[in-house]
């Protein structure tokens, strides 16, 4: 038995089985598994058996999905296990969610939870005429980090030997070098990757601070200043995010122009600055919570204006997965449930252009793999275990 391939399995249901686990408590209260409620109705009987139940599927999910994994294992490969696992956590967990999102949402129909609410819709007008503006100084030191990487690809590149060692394969006890013919496009990906990021990294937080603002009606003052700070932190996370992957794209660059991939040590400060930006960055966007409302403000918490937000459930399909309100001119809006960040209103013709391009993409690309026109597989930058 590979005994990685079970650990990776292991550590994928644990972590999945987890991140559904907490799923529920990411959104506002007031939108638990995507149904809008009132926000009297957050502490209901109802939406807490509704999360109860939920909870106890998802961890039962996660013991039959580890123990499929591990009987698998033993009479198949281990790395062919883990794609029947991926797909039943994959299914399963999708299948819970629907389940939760169904009961809540008849449970908020029979006791006719809006009657007699006044409903609106707030916004705040000051982040239209006083934005949150982009973090430059958080932003251009990856784009420095790049052009550094690339300058100093520039003055190497003369000297490369003719083979680059790209990738190390550790199978079964044996670790096998994988190399490359040296060239422009085998020297330089990773500084390609570097200008990607820094590139799109402004254009990519104009977008998340100019889309809209997630406004509770029951308490605007408040939901503001913290969409506010949630700007402000998420901004300035992503750019720090974007540096740290930057500079572990830099070492990697490094590796393979110095012939030094099979270093273990140096292979792990390379992936470190990545990991612990990524983790970094989860960490304070789950503890901020979608669209900021768990960070503190000003404002008391029992602000009262006699309004509730709109019970707009009705734009929001797939078991408040998919959003589509051709009346709303916001083509990106706050997700709903099954995660954080935005979501694309495909009501929206911009949204729909977007959304049938990727679509047309994938089949494409799909199609060009199964005809052969395109050969599968490409060189691999890193480190491989098998």
């Amino acid at each position: 038995m590979n005994y990685v391939w079970v650990l990776a399995s292991t550590l994928l249901v644990a972590t999945v089985t987890a991140a559904a686990w907490s799923a529920p408590a990411l959104g506002r209260p007031t939108v638990p598994f995507g149904v809008r409620i009132p926000p009297d109705r957050a502490g209901d009987p109802a939406v807490a058996h509704v999360a109860d139940g939920y909870r106890r599927a998802v961890l039962v999910l996660g013991a039959g999905v580890l123990a499929a994994v591990v009987l698998l294992s033993l009479v198949l490969s281990p790395d062919i296990a883990l794609v029947p696992a991926s797909v039943l956590l994959a299914v399963g967990h999708t299948a819970l969610h629907v389940r939760a999102f169904r009961a809540l949402r008849a449970a908020k129909e029979r006791g006719r939870w809006y009657e007699g609410k006044r409903q609106a819709v707030a916004s705040d007008i000051g982040l239209r005429t006083d934005p949150v503006r982009l973090p430059w100084p958080w932003i251009l030191p990856s784009a420095l980090v790049a052009a550094g990487t690339a300058v100093a690809g520039a003055v190497l590149y003369p000297e490369l030997p003719p083979e680059l060692v790209v990738a190390v394969r550790h199978t079964a006890g044996e670790t096998r070098i994988e190399t490359a013919a040296t060239s422009v496009w085998t020297a330089f990906p990773m500084v390609f990757a570097q200008a990607l990021l820094s590139v799109g990294l402004p254009g990519l937080l104009r977008l998340l601070l100019r889309s809209r603002a997630d406004i509770d009606a029951a308490a605007p003052h408040r939901s503001s200043e913290q969409y506010r700070r949630y700007l402000r932190i998420s901004a300035r996370c992503l750019a720090a995010a974007v540096l740290a992957l930057n500079t572990s794209l830099a070492g990697l660059a490094a590796l393979v122009w110095t012939g030094t991939m099979t270093d273990g040590v140096l292979a792990g400060l390379v992936l470190a600055p990545g990991v612990l930006g990524a983790l970094g960055l989860l960490g304070v966007l789950l503890a901020a919570g979608q669209s900021g409302w768990r960070l503190r403000s000003g404002v008391p918490a029992d602000e009262a204006t006699g309004y509730v937000q709109r019970d707009d459930d009705r734009f929001w399909r797939l078991a408040g997965t998919v959003y589509v309100n051709r009346e709303d001119p916001a083509l990106w809006v706050p997700k709903r449930s099954m995660g954080i960040g935005q979501t694309m209103n495909l009501g929206h013709p911009a949204g729909l252009a977007i959304a049938g391009t990727v679509l047309a993409a994938v089949a494409l690309a799909g199609t060009l793999l199964l005809v052969g026109a395109v050969p599968a597989g490409g060189v691999l930058y890193g480190w491989e275990l098998v």
